[in-house]
């Protein structure tokens, strides 16, 4: 199965104050199929990370914090397809304080009525970006950290990491924020869900833990009438979810360079060449074929017309 090389931008909170070396970005990176193999990943700096860069040929899949960016759902109507990410941000415009041609906005599911959207600040995401692809480092999806975690249809999951809070759901809505503000804003999400879905809550703690059971308190008082499941450990986490929004999107598109392009798609376009020279060496071999049946059939013509005019020119043996 084939591996990509992906990259973490880490929250404040979810970094260790030891490696915070003169407050330098934090990153974490490691390689991933189509799971992200945290057990394998390794944190650091910059520097730390470069060094690990200088060895990868491969395009690089960005993660970025949650709480840098805000999914949300917007009417859609599949006669405007063709216009609806150029009027995007004036669809949202009411509801973001600030001016919208600061932020930068991606688009994910386009369903019967609603689409899903993201936007992020558009500087802040600038500088992640440049600062790779200035280095000659091609990035070919950017994803924020809760849409990583799996959730099945009709499920919201919650994932209590250290002293953040991740939620998704299935449709790819949910947000990161630090765990002081997570009674606010979960009740705010969680209000507006069906009852008949179910909430998976995984946390660093046991259920039967002080810190898990103040966990388990808070869900139970916030949505009473919602079935909740709780697990101590990490959710399945994945690179490859359809409802993941893809930030690489408009000017910030991939472009890989001939020789990127090369090392990423070397094995395809080998295959595809081997094929095409099999069906050019089936094809030459049938037309040769069939010219030597023709000629031999000609020949067999030529000798009947002979048997019925043995001497002068043959201008039309067939007739």
């Amino acid at each position: 199965m084939k591996e990509y090389p992906y990259i973490q931008v880490l929250s404040p909170c979810q970094t260790d104050d030891q490696t915070n070396v003169h407050g330098s970005a934090i990153y974490q990176w490691g390689m991933a199929n189509t799971e992200l193999m945290e057990e394998n990943a390794q944190q650091g700096n910059q520097d730390q990370l470069m060094e690990w860069l200088e060895r990868q040929t491969q395009a690089i899949v960005l993660v970025i914090p949650g709480e840098k960016a805000v999914v949300c759902q917007v009417d859609f109507n599949e006669k405007e397809r063709r216009h609806f990410d150029k009027m995007l941000p004036y669809e949202v415009e009411d509801n973001i304080i600030g001016d919208v041609d600061e932020l930068h906005f991606a688009v994910g599911l386009k369903q019967t009525s609603q689409a899903t959207v993201a936007y992020i600040d558009k500087e802040w995401f600038a500088k992640q970006w440049n600062f790779f692809v200035g280095q000659g480092i091609d990035v070919s999806h950017c994803f924020v950290q809760f849409q990583l975690i799996h959730a099945e249809e009709n499920e919201t999951v919650c994932w209590f990491s250290g002293e953040m809070l991740h939620v998704h759901r299935a449709n790819g809505l949910g947000f990161s924020c630090a765990r002081t503000v997570a009674p606010i804003l979960l009740k705010n999400f969680l209000q507006n869900i069906d009852a008949e879905y179910t909430l998976s809550v995984y946390m660093d703690y046991a259920p039967n833990d002080k810190e898990g059971v103040s966990i388990v308190n808070l869900l139970h008082t916030l949505v009473p009438e919602m079935e909740s499941k709780f697990f101590q450990g990490t959710p399945e986490l994945s690179i490859n979810h359809p409802q993941a929004i893809n930030f690489c999107c408009g000017q910030y598109k991939s472009h890989m360079s001939g020789g990127q392009w090369f090392k990423e798609f070397s094995g395809i376009a080998g295959l595809a060449t081997v094929a095409l020279i099999a069906f050019l060496s089936v094809n030459f071999f049938d037309i040769y074929q069939l010219k030597q049946q023709n000629q031999q059939k000609h020949q067999r013509i030529e000798a009947a017309y002979r048997t019925v005019i043995p001497q002068g020119v043959m201008n039309d043996p067939i007739k």
